[in-house]
């Protein structure tokens, strides 16, 4: 519900996604295009030999329309056609519902009728987790002036690798902005490239 506030304000413009699988230790992510990821062995710009490069693909592309699911509940129902339909939804993310009694229901059965906003990033980057900057981790939505050091204690609440190491390696995703989502075709899956939870 906090992450899903942050993008609706503007207070969040990126996201970092864990990479899976992650790379070897003796290996590289590579970006050849804005779009095109692959893993190389270290040192593959002195090799005389052909490598074999392992394509990567992010979870969304630059430009693409990511539509958001968040807990959810039904607010207010009508007997339509035989049967009970929803005449509106609430969204935990939403200040006008934040504490009100009700039960919320998990992100992943949220439907597509429900979604309110779409996301589009600007660019998507392979990252290591130590090479994220103190400006990137406050577009992520951590706070200066410590919000790098506020970004490495959130990784490693959700990782057990060590995010100093030259591994792992991210997905960072940046120049975030919302969209409306077309009330039209609400259920309408075309009009999202991705469907993705924030919980």
């Amino acid at each position: 519900a906090e992450e899903a506030r942050a993008f609706w304000a503007s207070e969040k413009t990126a996201i970092i996604v864990p990479m899976e699988p992650q790379p070897s230790e003796d290996y590289v992510v590579v970006q050849t295009t804005v779009d095109h990821f692959y893993t190389l062995p270290k040192g593959y710009e002195r090799s005389g030999h052909p490598i074999k490069a392992i394509q990567k693909v992010p979870p969304f592309q630059p430009g693409e329309r990511v539509a958001i699911k968040e807990p959810w509940d039904v607010l207010g129902t009508a007997y339509i056609g035989r049967e009970y339909k929803p005449l509106a939804y609430a969204r935990k993310g939403e200040d006008d519902f934040e504490y009100e009694d009700f039960e919320w229901q998990t992100a992943e059965t949220m439907p597509l009728e429900a979604i309110r906003q779409w996301l589009v990033p600007e660019k998507v980057e392979a990252r290591r987790v130590k090479d994220v900057t103190e400006e990137e981790a406050i577009r992520l939505g951590f706070e200066p002036p410590y919000a790098r050091d506020e970004y490495i204690c959130w990784w490693l609440g959700l990782s057990p690798q060590d995010p100093h190491d030259s591994k792992p390696w991210i997905w960072y995703a940046g120049g975030v902005v919302t969209r409306p989502k077309p009330e039209a075709r609400p259920n309408d899956t075309s009009q999202y490239d991705r469907i993705t939870m924030l919980v």
